[in-house]
Formats: C-alpha cells, sequence, structure tokens
C-alpha cells in the first residue's frame, strides 16, 4: 500500500499502535509519518508520538507556537 500511495505522490502515515517496539519499522515500511500511543507500552494514557521524516517535518509549518 505504501508503495502504491508513493507512486502517485502520496505521504504515508502508518498507525503503529500494536508494532512500534520493532527497531526499524519507518525505514522498512517507507513511511513518511508513524504514530504510536503511550498505553499500548505500558505508559500513561492520554500521550501519544507522531514521528516524521526530518526532511516532511522541516518542510511543514508550526502549527501551534509559543512565544520565548
Amino acid at each position: 500500500m505504501v508503495r502504491a500511495a508513493h507512486s502517485v505522490g502520496a505521504i504515508t502515515l502508518i498507525d503503529a499502535a500494536h508494532r512500534y517496539p520493532i527497531s526499524g519499522l519507518m525505514s522498512i515500511i517507507g513511511c513518511g509519518f508513524n504514530r504510536f500511543l503511550g498505553h499500548k507500552m505500558c505508559g500513561p494514557t492520554g500521550i501519544g508520538v507522531l514521528y516524521g521524516k526530518r526532511d516532511l517535518l522541516e518542510s511543514m509549518p508550526p502549527f501551534l507556537g509559543g512565544e520565548i
């Protein structure tokens, strides 16, 4: 599915809630973004991570910014 999405220029996001502890998952699958939740890894409820490739993250403007 990722190959098919890339063939038309789409950016992919994989929900890796149950598989994230496997090292190198993003590079194996080739997705642009990967997300997982803390409670699936014995962490607290309500936290999560959106992990993305550096070039994609750097091309995106910040969604929320604060004052320094």
